[in-house]
């Protein structure tokens, strides 16, 4: 019970984040324009400075393999999650198969493995984001565009998420480390993930017509898809990996029940996908998260 009262604090916490900044758009305190702002500044900044304040910690044999050994499965599952996806729901949309398979694992995944396990599991986040980036911003961004053209090592590589790891790695594997000052501004930059995120997921969210959202079966149907029976799928495959490997597997679990990626949406309007029926699958399986991820997340601690 104590995990479930973590999780749904920090998911009612994040919920009133997006609850202000659905009112501020609303108002009209931020518009679309700004909103894009921020999403670029989380992008390119916030999220790489999380990253990099993660590996400000002591290089050690076992860190190096335990964040070895969390890309592995992670990669895995998520590799597994795309193949069944894509033979068991090839009638869905490729915006639709995009957020089954991946989750927000930054925004909402950051935040809830701090509060469960402490900023110092952040690091093995990291090796989870790396697999996610590797595969969204490839085969995931083909999968809303059909274009062969986004399947290239390059285009893996050269993104925000996957550089600020490999400066982080640098970082991690150098004797020196950043000084205490640039420290703390890194790491003062990283803590507005969350409430710029949530904010920007508001926003969103306030733009789709509640009626919209509540009457169409398909989206709670999509959306359970993403928030119940990814994750138990998920559960079952780390079942698998030994308890003296518990970090890792609740990180990796943790960071696969999160709601839709807002890249579901992001990706959607920047390479011509079904940008209004991502929004819709970001917000409601946000909205439902609340409901679910508390007991999902929980459900890990009866079973293993």
């Amino acid at each position: 019970m104590e995990l479930f009262g973590i999780i749904f604090d920090q998911v009612a916490l994040m919920m009133m984040l997006m609850l202000a900044g659905g009112i501020a758009f609303r108002c009209k305190w931020i518009n679309e324009s700004g909103v894009r702002q921020i999403s670029n500044l989380l992008l390119y900044v916030v999220n790489p400075m999380t990253m990099i304040a993660a590996y400000q910690t002591t290089f050690t044999l076992e860190k190096m393999r335990d964040l070895s050994v969390t890309f592995v499965i992670s990669a895995i599952t998520l590799i597994i999650g795309v193949l069944v996806a894509k033979f068991l729901f090839g009638n869905l949309e490729g915006v639709e198969k995009f957020g089954i398979c991946f989750s927000n694992c930054g925004f909402m995944g950051i935040p809830l493995i701090k509060a469960v396990l402490g900023d110092g599991a952040v690091f093995y986040l990291s090796a989870y984001l790396v697999a996610a980036n590797l595969i969204t911003w490839t085969y995931g961004i083909y999968l809303v565009t059909h274009d062969k053209a986004y399947l290239s090592v390059k285009k893996a590589i050269l993104n925000p998420g996957t550089l600020s790891v490999i400066a982080g790695l640098l970082l991690f594997f150098s004797p020196v480390k950043l000084p205490e000052l640039l420290y703390n501004g890194v790491n003062t930059l990283g803590n507005l993930n969350t409430p710029l995120a949530m904010i920007v997921l508001g926003s969103y969210i306030a733009r789709i017509p509640l009626k919209q959202l509540i009457l169409s079966r398909h989206i709670y149907f999509v959306s359970v898809l993403r928030l119940i029976v990814y994750p138990l799928g998920t559960l079952a495959l780390l079942c698998l990996i030994p308890n003296s490997l518990y970090t890792i597997k609740i990180t990796i679990y943790i960071a696969s029940v999160a709601p839709a990626a807002v890249n579901t949406m992001l990706f959607a309007i920047q390479f011509g996908g079904n940008s209004e029926k991502g929004a819709s699958f970001v917000s409601m399986s946000s909205i439902l998260s609340m409901l679910t991820m508390p007991v999902i997340i929980s459900l890990s601690q009866w079973v293993w």
